[in-house]
């Protein structure tokens, strides 16, 4: 049986390589955050979802989070969860309350760190 061959990650384990199963020690994306805003620009989605969600993958990097801890700590689903990850959907108020709530963080302070990479963005 031929083995499975895995696409590059935007974020993997030291030495940026695929481990086997479960051994990443940080969360892995499938999207590059040139391609988040991307999504979001041809959604014609304002760039504040761009920006929501490298803030939330860069708390899970920092974290060390894959989407089954933060969904877990958030209580939502990990496919919803990769659905806004991957810019499919988008979170109401309430889930990114919970989103928030998992890293400790009130809903001002990720607005804030949303609002970090926002400009960062328009930087580029």
């Amino acid at each position: 049986m031929k083995k499975k061959s895995h696409p590059p990650s935007f974020y993997t384990s030291g030495n940026g390589g695929y481990h086997g199963k479960k051994t990443r020690s940080q969360p892995v994306f499938a999207l590059m955050p040139e391609q988040v805003i991307q999504r979001c620009q041809y959604g014609c989605h304002c760039p504040i979802c761009a920006s929501q969600v490298l803030a939330v993958m860069e708390r899970m990097r920092l974290a060390g989070w894959p989407i089954r801890a933060l969904a877990q700590r958030a209580q939502i689903s990990e496919s919803h969860l990769s659905e806004f990850l991957r810019v499919k959907k988008f979170f109401t108020t309430d889930l990114i309350s919970r989103v928030a709530g998992a890293f400790d963080l009130k809903l001002w302070e990720l607005d804030q760190l949303a609002e970090q990479k926002l400009k960062e963005i328009n930087s580029l």
